[in-house]
């Protein structure tokens, strides 16, 4: 990684950010690593006995230097920062738009991160991102209707199959109409406790009607070859039973040549 990509220093920056970061503008990058780490920790471990300025200071520091690092150091940080309630939102989010690897425990896990935030993550990024956030223990209505609004099949089967994402009846109603045709919701959707009775007909219909037809062209086909076995068979009959009168004709028009022969001889 090259000194080009250390953030540029503002004016107004506090001079510790400063002093700091000069720091990492080092090219080893086991050296950034080892300034990220210690940051972190002493964020992480020592929070309560910081001021409001150097909590400050050390949010600022992680959060510009954060892309500055290798993924598996990130992915360490988003690990640790998932479980706390009191983490840096800015830091978070950052961490939350990063590779998967990276955010996944924080798109599944973090508290910090609210309907705003996750309808935010949901609408800009891709699968993985989405996934993760059907995961998540609690969702709010809100948050998976915008993952049903992604319209991916997959993201939407893991919305239903979590018992505890809260999802509207409109929205309940529509999944029920959809699983007529799409397969994997169907399951999912009778399982949940929030299906009501009368409902769960719906699920199961378009199943049954699929079935059925299946189980109609899988007749007409035995029917078919039957009918084409049958065929087969009568012919080969009709072979075996015109063999012997081919051989009497044949060995009467043998004793009629001969017949005839001797006549004219």
């Amino acid at each position: 990684m090259t000194d080009e990509s250390v953030p540029e220093q503002d004016e107004t920056q506090n001079p510790e950010i400063e002093s700091l970061i000069g720091l990492a503008r080092q090219k080893s990058q086991a050296g950034r690593n080892s300034i990220f780490e210690t940051v972190q920790d002493l964020f992480l471990q020592k929070k309560d006995g910081l001021s409001e300025r150097e909590r400050t200071l050390m949010s600022d520091i992680l959060r510009q230097l954060i892309h500055q690092v290798e993924i598996s150091v990130r992915k360490d940080v988003a690990t640790r920062l998932a479980k706390r309630n009191d983490a840096p939102k800015e830091l978070v989010l950052v961490l939350a738009n990063d590779e998967i690897e990276v955010a996944h425990s924080l798109l599944v896990n973090s508290m910090v991160l609210h309907d705003a935030d996750l309808i935010e993550l949901v609408r800009h990024r891709a699968q993985a991102h989405q996934l993760a956030i059907a995961m998540r223990q609690s969702l709010s209505e809100e948050v998976s209707q915008s993952l049903a609004d992604t319209g991916d099949i997959g993201v939407i089967t893991k919305l239903i199959e979590n018992e505890d994402a809260k999802i509207s009846e409109s929205l309940l109603d529509y999944l029920v109409a959809q699983s007529k045709t799409v397969d994997s919701f169907q399951n999912p959707l009778i399982s949940r406790r929030d299906l009501p009775p009368t409902w769960r007909a719906g699920c199961t219909g378009g199943s049954r009607r699929r079935c059925a037809r299946s189980f109609l062209s899988a007749i007409r086909s035995a029917l078919l070859i039957l009918t084409t076995q049958w065929k087969v068979l009568c012919w080969m009959r009709c072979m075996r039973l015109a063999t012997p009168r081919r051989r009497k004709a044949r060995a009467w028009i043998r004793r009629r040549r001969s017949t005839n022969r001797r006549n004219t001889g």
